[in-house]
């Protein structure tokens, strides 16, 4: 079952008035990610985002992030929130992998949170939707409509994805569905090990 897009209520206050910029991780958590150390890979890798982000005091009130997590399921583990605020727990590894689902929930999001933004008077810049995965959606999913999606998307710069691989990830199947940076420029799907966020 997909849990539906929150609605960003106007009864939500804005903590501080600067400017914003949203990131969603797309993270999967699926049985596949049990393996050669992939889930442990996802969870160190949101840990050391957080830490990179915890050193910049500017960046962790201007910078807000939410958490879509997918298997068999698909739901939003953290509804944006200022990085200064966040809390990340382990994820584990179950089920099958709803990929197209999640990433489609965590675009839409971003979509809902530029309104939210605007009804409040916020300055904000290009949203991030970062995809962690090994590249193995189950079989039901349709990645073309997906790839379809993201170009369209990114060539209108509404946002910019990131796909990241893990240990093992299938690259080929990743880059299928990469955006661009800019009208010129494709954001390449490339590995999480070592990544400087």
């Amino acid at each position: 079952m997909t849990t539906a897009t929150a609605t960003f209520s106007n009864l939500e206050q804005p903590k501080n008035f600067e400017e914003k910029t949203l990131c969603t991780f797309v993270i999967d958590t699926s049985s596949s990610m049990s393996s050669s150390g992939k889930i442990v890979e996802l969870n160190n890798g949101l840990r050391a985002f957080q830490k990179q982000i915890a050193e910049d005091e500017v960046l962790s009130a201007r910078l807000e992030v939410a958490i879509v997590e997918f298997n068999s399921d698909v739901r939003v583990a953290q509804s944006p929130i200022l990085a200064e605020d966040l809390a990340i727990n382990d994820f584990v590894a179950t089920g099958t992998t709803r990929l197209v689902d999640g990433v489609n929930l965590a675009i839409d999001m971003s979509e809902d949170r530029k309104k939210y933004y605007k009804e409040q008077g916020l300055s904000y810049k290009r949203p991030y939707v970062v995809l962690i995965s090994d590249g193995e959606p189950d079989g039901g999913q349709n990645i073309q409509a997906l790839a379809n999606r993201i170009n369209d998307d990114t060539l209108a710069q509404k946002y910019v994805f990131v796909p990241l691989g893990v240990t093992t990830a299938d690259m080929m199947m990743l880059s299928k569905i990469e955006g661009y940076l800019n009208k010129e420029t494709k954001m390449p799907a490339k590995s999480l090990a070592g990544r400087t966020f």
